[in-house]
């Protein structure tokens, strides 16, 4: 039997992929000892081919074209890292702040910007009207409440806000005091946040 080899490439890239071999099936059954070349191959062997080079089949026959170097990704600067932790820092506050607190008494309160807000007008309300108490819808379920007990609650919700920003705070100083890369891409922005579930008075 006799073997004739031949170089095929990528049809799409038409970059070199290696031999291929012809035996006696490949003859071509018109002209004898003719064989039947496939048309991703070409008869020419390829050049040597550096480091950094590829072959590339161009008409009937090979070229060299240099592969591009593909520069790594910029890794971020210190000070990139840095911003990006507080703004985290900054948004993990204020999901801890709205998310909401359950009181001693196991009441859940909401603690958003417009729950502060509504508690703040009720107790002026019933200040104002002389209500004894009033029906509070917590997150938790409906309560009766009096005004002394909506003020524990406010209070309860003062504190735990002020801890939020007291953590946040924390966090961007010790951000900003990072002294490293290493160390910015270990901190740990999840740690000091204040514990949604209140054991404590506001005034302890």
């Amino acid at each position: 039997m006799n073997i004739k080899t031949v170089y095929s490439f990528d049809p799409d890239t038409r970059f070199y992929k290696g031999p291929v071999y012809l035996d006696d099936g490949d003859l071509s059954p018109l002209e004898p000892g003719v064989y039947l070349t496939p048309g991703d191959c070409l008869e020419e062997s390829p050049p040597h081919v550096p480091e950094g080079f590829r072959a590339v089949a161009q008409g009937n026959t090979w070229a060299l074209i240099a592969i591009p170097v593909v520069a790594p990704p910029a890794l971020p600067s210190l000070d990139d890292l840095r911003a990006a932790l507080m703004e985290q820092a900054t948004a993990r506050r204020w999901d801890v702040e709205t998310g909401g607190v359950t009181l001693p008494n196991g009441v859940k309160v909401r603690t958003g910007i417009d729950d502060q807000t509504r508690i703040n007008s009720v107790i002026t309300g019933m200040r104002s009207e002389g209500y004894e108490t009033v029906d509070f819808k917590a997150a938790s379920g409906w309560v009766e409440l009096s005004l002394e007990e909506l003020r524990v609650i406010r209070g309860f919700i003062a504190g735990h806000v002020r801890a939020c920003y007291a953590a946040e705070r924390a966090h961007h100083n010790a951000i900003a005091a990072l002294p490293t890369v290493e160390a910015a891409q270990t901190y740990d922005i999840g740690a000091g946040w204040p514990s949604p579930v209140i054991t404590a008075s506001p005034q302890a």
